[in-house]
């Protein structure tokens, strides 16, 4: 089978008949943020003030082989290429063959060319978020009778938002903070897992079904 990628839908086999010779995906950099003041030897490292690592965007480069194109045909199929990509917008959706059970969001960069006395190659880059999305969304779903505390694992290393959907008022405290929720469904609620086991308490008055959905994010 011949390895692609969609990039917001377009597939690079079918729609662009791209032949995928390899598949590069730089490692995570941790940000450095440092501050130099007057009088003070060294420097400050705030790079974790906030609590959590903070990690730089990640290169994302798919190698095409154009060994058996003229130049000419080189020249036009970097065209259509850039035709293609560089009208996308920002924070597109990327999926590919070599990692099948994940997807990337990012934004095209640009296209390069690799030339040697053996073969002609046509890199993709795209500069992606450092995390990757699985495919596989997480769903907790319980009815609550009474006050109770469930646990949730995050096995990503930072925060993750969820989604909530519940049909009665209810109260989640989680990290010793309290968030309230009337019956609906909720997204960016700005109610997130830490890393690692969550111990949450749900607070009701009357019975109540209690969906809690997310998608888990890796280096």
């Amino acid at each position: 089978m011949r390895d692609y990628f969609v990039a917001n839908g377009i597939n690079s086999l079918k729609d662009l008949d791209l032949y995928i010779s390899n598949h590069v995906l730089d490692p995570p950099v941790k940000r450095t943020i440092k501050q130099t003041l007057p009088f003070v030897q060294g420097s400050i490292d705030f790079s974790d003030f906030s609590g959590e690592i903070i990690f730089e965007e990640r290169n994302l480069k798919y190698t095409i082989d154009v060994a058996e194109l003229t130049l000419q045909e080189v020249e036009q199929k970097k065209q259509e290429i850039f035709n293609k990509f560089a009208v996308l917008p920002s924070n597109i959706k990327i999926e590919d063959t070599y990692l099948p059970n994940y997807y990337f969001i990012g934004t095209f960069n640009n296209i390069e060319q690799n030339s040697d006395q053996e073969q002609v190659e046509l890199s993709i880059n795209f500069s992606i978020y450092p995390f990757l999305f699985s495919k596989n969304t997480k769903n907790f779903e319980k009815e609550i009778v009474e006050t109770e505390i469930i646990s949730i694992e995050n096995n990503s290393v930072h925060p993750i938002t969820v989604d909530i959907t519940c049909d009665q008022n209810i109260n989640i405290k989680n990290n010793n903070v309290i968030y309230s929720f009337s019956p609906g469904t909720y997204q960016n609620s700005g109610f997130v897992l830490y890393p690692g086991k969550n111990d949450l308490e749900v607070i009701v008055n009357a019975p109540t079904n209690l969906k809690i959905n997310f998608v888990e994010e890796v280096l």
